[in-house]
């Protein structure tokens, strides 16, 4: 069985990528965060809990995954740490957090698990921002987004030739959505980013069949808001087949009766 560690996979993007990975029967690890009250409840799904601000367990945990499994096929960089507090206010230690989740931590991950990726010719997927005007947590965030992204050019030009995809996965929100917006119960979402989306993205990264990869890929909400009403769907009207042409039923029954009629005759003359 294909093995995948998908880190932050307890909620979200996380989540949904996870649930597709199993679905394509992968063992996924969920690694990082607190998975009490996950609801992913599967067999082939295994949470291991560790802190992703502390580079020595991230590694540990890394080491302990091997030790179970010959090598990882998918590792799939997700979890993201913005802090509560404006750039002004955060202190020293509360920016480390924030780089050690968002960057280094998907720096020792793909350390640790590049020798079993390059003997599978795995893929390394990485989730942030392409642009600064969709970064969250301020110069901070930026300053790991952009770390993550240059990260994944190098990890592509280092590793391409060991047959290891390399791809920048942007999920990039809808910055004028206006968040009162309410989805009607049922309704297909639009202006806002779908966990499914992301997880299907995955799919079509891990299923491509040429020798081709792409290594940046950007999805964008189709609208800034919510339609009043669903969108009508007019589907052409078919064009009406010619009715088969077919004998009324009166000339059935008469032509029936004559050939009774010519039956009896022939009967009567042959007893005469």
């Amino acid at each position: 069985m294909d093995i995948a560690i998908v880190t932050g996979a307890s909620s979200s993007l996380g989540l949904a990528i996870s649930r597709r990975l199993i679905q394509l029967g992968f063992r996924v690890y969920g690694l990082g965060g607190d998975y009490t009250d996950c609801p992913l409840q599967n067999v082939n799904f295994r949470p291991v809990s560790c802190n992703l601000a502390d580079p020595a367990a991230v590694e540990a945990a890394a080491n302990r995954i091997l030790e179970k499994e010959k090598g990882v096929l998918v590792l799939v960089n997700n979890a993201k740490y913005f802090g509560s507090q404006s750039y002004l206010e955060m202190s020293p230690a509360e920016m480390q957090r924030v780089l050690n989740i968002n960057l280094l931590c998907p720096l020792v991950l793909s350390r640790t698990f590049a020798q079993g990726l390059i003997d599978l010719q795995g893929y390394i997927i990485q989730l942030g921002p392409l642009h600064v005007e969709s970064n969250r947590g301020g110069p901070t965030g930026a300053a790991s987004a952009g770390g993550l992204k240059w990260m994944s050019e190098l990890l592509f030009q280092d590793l391409r030739q060991y047959g290891v995809k390399v791809c920048h996965l942007s999920p990039e929100p809808n910055r004028g959505r206006d968040p009162r917006t309410t989805v009607r119960q049922g309704s297909r979402v639009t202006s806002s980013i779908d966990p499914e989306a992301v997880a299907q993205a995955v799919e079509q990264l891990l299923q491509s069949p040429f020798g081709n990869i792409i290594t940046e890929m950007v999805m964008r909400p189709l609208r800034v808001s919510e339609p009043d009403q669903e969108q009508v769907v007019k589907l052409p009207y078919p064009k009406p087949k010619p009715i088969p042409y077919t004998v009324p039923r009166e000339l059935i029954e008469a032509e029936e009766q004559l050939e009774e009629e010519d039956y009896r005759k022939s009967q009567q003359e042959r007893q005469k």
